[in-house]
């Protein structure tokens, strides 16, 4: 039975970033303005714990979260001392040298950071050097805070896991004492462009539903409470569940209860859905630059043949 539980929230600060990516999800860049306020993230999170008693952590992420300052420094104080579990999303610009970056990362930690995630791939490379990245984790590490990189994936990627395992000081990290504190991912890159083409390498459909959706509430840089931060979140109008000056958050968020498609898409994913429309109408061909169950739940959503079905 599905019942109002949200145990993680996402604060997605600002579209601001010191990157402007060809295919940020968010479009964020330096000539984007829109940031929240330390009062607007305090006001969220008072409604959260007050409406969800199951809620034990938050992600501050962006655009680039840490050009709030000493707003995210304040922010994290503040949900840590609620007994909440705090992580960050960065793509590290910060770290032009271990020394910088370990001043950095002790500042955040002594404001209760728990956990750090790094974004880095040929996207981000063309502003932010992977040095930065190795500055920054080695930093992380050392001060025994849980660390992730994240590395755009696709096949004609020119950085991987492999070329990143190449820099001798970042090898040197990762079969160190402290490079156990420290993971590295594959995250599945997309294009948000009809001129740029990326192919993958095949992966099975997955089995479980999408677990981004009815447990979970973000607050975003208009102000809007949004009911996931999937890629194609720009282009899902009905994830839009308020905005904070809004009388109940819970009330937004239990209104999804009444949606037919999320419940669906909750228990088996974007995915099998679609596959199960192509078997309904034989006429509808499969896109083929459909890889990431975003991509699917955004043609869900604006497929009006898909959405008949």
């Amino acid at each position: 039975m599905l019942y109002p539980k949200v145990s993680t929230a996402t604060i997605v600060t600002t579209d601001r970033c010191t990157a402007q990516c060809k295919e940020c999800c968010f479009q964020c860049s330096p000539k984007k303005k829109n940031t929240l306020s330390l009062q607007d993230i305090k006001i969220f999170v008072n409604r959260l714990i007050e409406d969800f008693q199951d809620i034990s952590s938050v992600v501050f992420t962006g655009g680039e979260c840490t050009l709030l300052k000493d707003d995210l420094f304040a922010a994290i104080s503040y949900w840590n001392s609620l007994g909440l579990r705090t992580r960050i999303v960065t793509n590290g610009w910060w770290a032009k040298s271990v020394q910088k970056a370990s001043l950095y990362i002790n500042k955040l930690k002594e404001n209760g950071l728990n956990e750090i995630n790094f974004s880095t791939g040929d996207n981000h490379q063309e502003y932010i050097p992977f040095q930065y990245i190795v500055n920054a984790s080695k930093a992380a590490c050392d001060s025994h805070m849980i660390t992730a990189i994240a590395i755009e994936t696709f096949n004609e990627a020119s950085f991987n896991k492999k070329n990143a395992l190449k820099k001798q000081d970042f090898y040197d990290l990762v079969t160190s004492e402290n490079g156990k504190y420290l993971t590295i991912l594959d995250s599945l890159w997309i294009p948000f462009h009809k001129n740029i083409k990326y192919t993958y390498s095949p992966c099975k459909e997955p089995t479980t539903g999408c677990d981004s959706l009815l447990t979970y509430l973000g607050l975003f840089p208009d102000r809007t409470i949004r009911a996931c931060c999937g890629l194609t979140l720009e282009y899902l109008d009905s994830m839009i569940l308020g905005n904070l000056d809004d009388a109940c958050i819970k009330n937004e968020f239990v209104s999804q209860f009444n949606d037919f498609l999320k419940i669906w898409i909750y228990v088996d994913g974007p995915e099998r859905i679609y596959n199960y429309c192509l078997s309904v109408d034989k006429s509808l061909d499969r896109d083929p630059l459909l890889v990431h169950s975003c991509q699917f739940c955004a043609e869900l959503y604006n497929n009006i043949k898909l959405r008949q079905i």
